[in-house]
């Protein structure tokens, strides 16, 4: 096997889009634009013609120089791989990250050694299968949600999709806590995802035609991830958001399409009981550490 690790700019970004399109395990954060927007920083891991991928967020720190952990706006990368590989090989491309200090979520495609894993820490996401009809997803939403569909039927609450970015800013900057830097890389991701029709951004109005609730959702490789919602203060219910999830759903049901909730946990219970399980690859300090203060 040809293994290596070559920085941004030595990248074949055509080769290593395909990759990401090509293999089952592609999440949307491992595509270029993706990590460009999000990352201050980041290399890749590369086997053989660009057959399997590792993505490197690379970050500083005054503690610790060149390290490689996960930006905001990422929850999980990890090895995508075209073609199968063992829980082993798996193992062994995460071994050939040069860096001392590493802590990586990896996609829930990645299977590791059953000694390893079990030292290993994970997270869980909720993610739903949209090839269900709408009526046997409803079935699985939690008793809460029956008063918001009636809401949405009713025409209380209405979605409308197409925000522009700087609808979405304003509101968003007006409703929620983020940090300026972050809010900032959320809206270059939401322009270039819209220019390239792989998003869509939603929002939900009530009686009195008030936008209560916003959310921006990508398409990729099969999937529907939310990214990022925002709800007016006084919106304590979440009902804004659950009616744009409900009105996504609608509109995908019977799909080839699963819709995963890797940043928001409190709308994901509230629709599915399904989850995925990621691991957590650590090694150096960031092993004891899990992940070092922000700067």
């Amino acid at each position: 096997m040809d293994i290596k690790k070559l920085k941004r700019d030595a990248i074949d970004d055509d080769k290593w889009d395909k990759c990401v399109r090509q293999s089952s395990n592609g999440v949307v954060f491992a595509f270029t634009w993706y990590l460009d927007i999000a990352c201050d920083e980041w290399e890749g891991i590369i086997l053989n013609d660009y057959d399997a991928i590792i993505p490197l967020p690379i970050k500083q720190h005054f503690v610790i120089n060149n390290y490689v952990a996960l930006p905001h706006w990422i929850p999980h990368l990890g090895v995508i791989n075209k073609n199968p590989i063992s829980n082993d090989e798996t193992l062994d491309l995460l071994n050939q990250v040069p860096y001392l200090n590493v802590t990586l979520t990896l996609n829930a495609h990645n299977k590791l050694p059953e000694k390893v894993a079990a030292q290993l820490k994970h997270v869980r996401y909720h993610v739903l299968d949209l090839i269900l009809s709408l009526e046997k997803m409803e079935h699985r939403f939690l008793p809460e949600i029956k008063a918001l569909m009636q809401l949405y039927h009713e025409k209380q609450i209405t979605v409308i999709r197409s925000l522009n970015p700087k609808e979405y800013c304003d509101f968003l900057r007006q409703e929620n806590d983020l940090s300026d830097k972050k809010v900032d890389t959320l809206i270059k991701l939401i322009s270039f995802a819209l220019r390239y029709k792989s998003a869509g951004t939603y929002a939900a109005y009530n009686v009195h035609n008030e936008m209560i609730a916003e959310a921006f959702i990508v398409k990729s490789n099969s999937c529907l991830s939310l990214i990022n919602y925002a709800s007016r203060s006084d919106d304590t219910e979440l009902l804004g958001p659950k009616a744009i999830i409900y009105h996504v759903l609608k509109h995908n049901a019977e799909s080839n399409l699963t819709f995963e909730f890797p940043f928001n946990p409190e709308l994901g219970r509230c629709f599915c009981q399904e989850k995925h399980v990621c691991y957590q690859y650590r090694k150096g300090w960031l092993y004891f550490l899990g992940s070092l203060p922000s700067m």
